[in-house]
């Protein structure tokens, strides 16, 4: 691979990864959005479907025998699975399999959830149960702004974009590594830190010893597109990089480009 296809592969997956990191991020902040704007205690669902459903305990539960609940309908019903300690918020928590038959008719329910014997005392151990005609009419009630209007949950975009970024930015990582390698050949490298000081502009690059740069010598300026801008005098090099100084009228900025002109170009 030489240097400009390793510099358009680089550019193609910078902006991949660009791409998908803006479609992740909007993706999530409009799940969130959407969650934090319904009702916790709200249930969503289509005749037919089964959904994952989870409550707050009043007292700790041993034995899944001891929670009961009550529908609205004798087309719901839930299935216990497990308590467990509360994550966040602390307290005992349930959790279940919600089931809704295909003949339960669109409307709204009504689910609560207690211990056997014992009143359920918190609001959010009754459930509101929405049941819709059809995915399309489902779709359009969503809070999410990306379900209701293109279709797919938000987090079908997150898993499509996390591998994505996962394999661009690092892709990126290593065109620029191979990148600098063939710039170095060449007797170019990019700057990558610029500091304005009372003698100059104060630059450093990738160049060092190991490329024939020493302090003293002059090296060629140029922009980004290749153009020249002048010239910079080394003022220290170590093995694998350099400081030079530019006149302040070069105005250089980070991805400038210094080349050496004596170096020959290798095949």
């Amino acid at each position: 691979m030489n240097l400009a296809q390793a510099t358009r592969w680089r550019n193609r997956l910078a902006k991949l990864g660009t791409i998908a990191s803006i479609l992740f991020l909007v993706a999530v902040i409009d799940d969130v959005s959407a969650r934090f704007g319904q009702p916790a205690n709200l249930m969503r669902v289509l005749p037919g479907a089964s959904v994952e459903i989870d409550g707050p305990l009043e007292e700790e539960v041993k034995r899944m025998e001891d929670l009961t609940y009550a529908a609205s309908s004798d087309l719901l019903r839930l299935t216990f699975r497990s308590t467990h300690p509360g994550f966040w918020f602390g307290g005992f928590r349930w959790n279940g399999i919600l089931a809704v038959s295909a003949e339960l008719a669109p409307g709204e329910y009504s689910l609560t959830v207690s211990s056997m014997g014992k009143p359920a005392r918190k609001p959010s151990s009754t459930f509101e149960i929405r049941v819709y005609p059809d995915a399309d009419s489902y779709r359009r009630s969503s809070r999410s702004l990306i379900m209701r209007h293109l279709g797919p949950h938000p987090w079908w975009i997150v898993a499509i974009c996390l591998p994505l970024i996962g394999f661009a930015f690092p892709g990126v990582f290593v065109l620029s590594r191979r990148i600098e390698e063939l710039m170095a050949q060449s007797g170019k490298a990019v700057v990558y830190r610029v500091r304005e000081t009372p003698e100059g502009m104060e630059i450093s690059f990738g160049l060092g010893l190991r490329q024939g740069i020493q302090a003293g010598m002059r090296l060629k300026l140029l922009t980004e597109a290749g153009q020249p801008v002048g010239t910079v005098e080394v003022r220290e090099a170590t093995d694998t990089g350099a400081l030079a100084v530019a006149p302040l009228e070069h105005a250089v900025r980070p991805g400038y480009i210094v080349s050496n002109p004596s170096t020959t170009p290798q095949s």
